[in-house]
């Protein structure tokens, strides 16, 4: 279904100056947060922006044809969806929307925003990430927001780059009510603790800050955001933090790939190029389900808990938690604030998202090589369940993120028994040789590997057999899933070959790609061989 949605991201603005803190003066403003309602729909005028996607291998000529065909004049080029962002007359919307070579024709939703702590890093564990040196260092996180104040002390010397997709605009803050937003929703990512109460998750990762509202009315679009999506991976991303959203058609549904196809092509799109988008909720409340674009199936959704890890009364809530959400800290939080040593008290799922954006990082700087797959069921497993089961649980999702897991996690794995001499053979059988047993005699023997979680490991290993020799073989299946207290175990068929030696085997375990491993070693010895009455295999 296409649509065009007008969307609405509110805030309640309670600001008060309270003190100044430690040494530093540091203006502290209390604002707190209740969020999120999504406006009707708005119908498609005469003519305006449409974003439309056209599918792999299509030709120029041919883009151009569909484009001339609906009266399409190009504005920009697209290339994370393979498409551009033209305007046209709303009533040729269905000729694209028909065309076999298109695969979104998306009118150019608008997000309107209008006004509305250490606590939290130690909630999810990212102080125990940083005492064994995990900071996010040499990470890149984007935050698609409302610019960025780049002389907060918080951020002196991390910002690789801020950016603007509003021409004309540069990526400081907007001077409007919710100017403010981006520089808090960085900072609860990664601020680096001038103000300890106020230290970002990732407080070493680097900061790219693209500009994605308009100043003129808090607002942004899906031009905008796939323009802020496409630059974050252009420019070495590994990940994107989106803290924005409205509700859609599909929004209590497990997801809604279906709602915006331009959105969810560039966050494929990004996640095939290596990078994790992370999404928040929404502000809504229980049970109106979960914000697009958090609710396409290959974001991280974010809700928000409070400190004692209770549901907030504004989170959204929907079958897209149970299918890939997590929840973080989102009550109460201290954040910088737009001026250079100011800081706020905020609540909202806008500041529950950086706090697992910054997990990633600090995940990724210790196993750069995950993919956002491997990243995604890493953070899932990794959670601790609230209210299981889990994911079951359309409130929690898998739970409330803990960031020193995934880096403290280990695998340990055995076989028994580790060796097998196959003996001697000779013209008139196989009698004697080795503990065999089946159609193939002494040849083929059975051991059990056994791989156990450490510190708490959890989820899929893949199992690797490498090394041997000769015609020797191991075989076995192509993973086991290990948990706390339920190792994972495999029978495995060790089979005899046609040469003499010894051969040296080592089974390998992986986790979540290349994040985690362990080996073992088993040794196969054939001492004489010739032509035996049973086949050997």
């Amino acid at each position: 279904m296409y649509h065009n949605l007008h969307l609405l991201r509110t805030f309640l603005a309670i600001m008060m100056i309270v003190s100044s803190v430690i040494a530093v003066s540091f203006s502290i403003l209390v604002a707190n947060a209740t969020l999120a309602i999504a406006s009707p729909m708005v119908p498609p005028t005469d003519s305006e922006l449409f974003i439309i996607g056209f599918i792999p291998g299509a030709t120029a000529a041919e883009k151009a044809s569909v484009l001339a065909s609906a009266d399409a004049v190009v504005i920009s080029q697209l290339p994370i969806i393979d498409g551009v962002a033209a305007t046209m007359p709303a009533s040729n919307l269905r000729l694209l929307q028909e065309n076999p070579l298109v695969t979104a024709a998306d009118p150019n939703t608008m997000i309107t925003a209008k006004p509305l702590d250490l606590g939290g890093d130690q909630q999810i564990h990212a102080d125990s990430a940083w005492s064994a040196g995990y900071t996010g260092s040499g990470v890149k996180i984007a935050i698609l927001d409302e610019g960025l104040d780049q002389q907060h002390q918080e951020f002196s010397g991390r910002i690789a780059a801020c950016h603007s997709e509003i021409s004309g605009v540069d990526c400081n803050p907007n001077n409007s009510p919710l100017g403010w937003h981006g520089t808090a929703v960085t900072g609860m990512a990664l601020a680096q603790g001038v103000y300890s109460q106020a230290k970002g998750v990732a407080p070493a990762a680097q900061i790219m800050m693209d500009k994605v509202f308009y100043p003129s009315n808090d607002s942004a679009s899906i031009f905008t955001i796939v323009s802020g999506i496409n630059w974050a991976v252009s420019n070495g991303a590994k990940v994107i933090n989106l803290s924005l959203g409205s509700l859609t058609p599909s929004a209590t549904q497990p997801n809604c790939d279906n709602d915006v196809p331009s959105m969810t092509t560039a966050i494929n799109n990004a996640a095939a190029s290596g990078v994790t988008v992370v999404a928040a909720a929404g502000n809504d409340g229980p049970g109106k389900g979960v914000e697009w674009p958090a609710c396409i199936s290959s974001t991280i959704a974010v809700g928000a808990v409070d400190s004692s890890n209770n549901l907030a009364s504004f989170s959204n809530t929907g079958a897209a938690m149970a299918d890939h959400g997590v929840v973080a800290k989102g009550v109460i939080v201290v954040s910088p604030y737009n001026g250079t040593a100011t800081y706020a008290n905020l609540s909202g799922t806008s500041f529950a998202t950086p706090m697992v954006s910054g997990q990633i990082a600090i995940i990724l700087q210790k196993y750069p090589n995950l993919t956002p797959s491997n990243v995604r069921q890493l953070v899932e497993n990794s959670a601790q369940c609230l209210g299981s089961p889990c994911p079951n649980n359309n409130n929690f999702g898998y739970g409330v993120v803990n960031a020193y897991n995934p880096i403290n996690w280990a695998l340990s794995d055995s076989v028994n028994p580790n060796s097998e001499n196959f003996g001697f053979c000779n013209m008139f059988g196989c009698t004697g040789c080795g503990n065999g047993s089946g159609t193939d005699g002494c040849f083929h023997v059975t051991s059990t590997l056994t791989v156990t979680s450490v510190n708490g490991f959890s989820g899929p290993v893949t199992l690797n057999y490498l090394g041997g020799g000769g015609s020797t073989s191991i075989g076995g299946p192509s993973s086991v899933n290990v948990a706390p207290g339920a190792p994972g175990t495999a029978i495995l068929n060790i089979y005899a070959g046609s040469q003499t030696g010894t051969f040296q085997w080592s089974i390998q375990g992986v986790g979540y790609g290349a994040g985690y491993s362990t080996s073992t070693a088993y040794t196969i010895t054939e001492q004489v061989c010739r032509t035996c009455q049973t086949p050997q295999t």
